[in-house]
């Protein structure tokens, strides 16, 4: 019992950290979504900037100043992506193991609870003939 309990424990741990790490990915993917539609704006504005409407550049320069940074930025986010990804990858691992695991046990207590009867009816049988051989015994005695 103790040992399936514990089984139990491990399986709702594994299901829960699948569970966080799917909810940071989905997080993080948002996150990513974000930053591509900034790109996507910044390059939009440099395409529609004109040289009569930033004469001096400086509008450009910042525009893609701010392309730089964000790319960058979605550099990073891609990164943590990736890992995190990984580390999904190796808890759905871990949880199955847990899950076969947890079947493995489960048949051998089955098998266990089938031989049980059997096992109980020859040691009570056995018992039974020792006290018989006990009284003989101590009868002849």
């Amino acid at each position: 019992m103790v040992i399936s309990q514990r089984i139990q424990f491990t399986r709702d741990n594994a299901r829960a950290t699948v569970a966080t790490i799917e909810a940071e990915i989905e997080e993080i993917d948002e996150e990513k979504m974000g930053i591509d539609e900034c790109i996507n704006d910044l390059r939009s504005q440099l395409r529609d900037l004109d040289a009569e409407s930033d004469p001096d550049g400086s509008e450009r320069a910042y525009l893609q100043q701010e392309l730089s940074d964000e790319r960058v930025e979605l550099a990073e986010v891609r990164e943590r992506l990736r890992l995190r990804q990984d580390d999904l990858r190796q808890a759905r691992v871990l949880q199955n193991r847990v899950e076969a695991i947890w079947i493995d046990v489960g048949n051998h207590l089955t098998n266990l609870q089938g031989m049980l009867p059997a096992m109980v009816n020859r040691s009570t049988e056995f018992i039974r003939k020792y006290i018989s051989y006990l009284q003989q015994a101590q009868s002849q005695r």
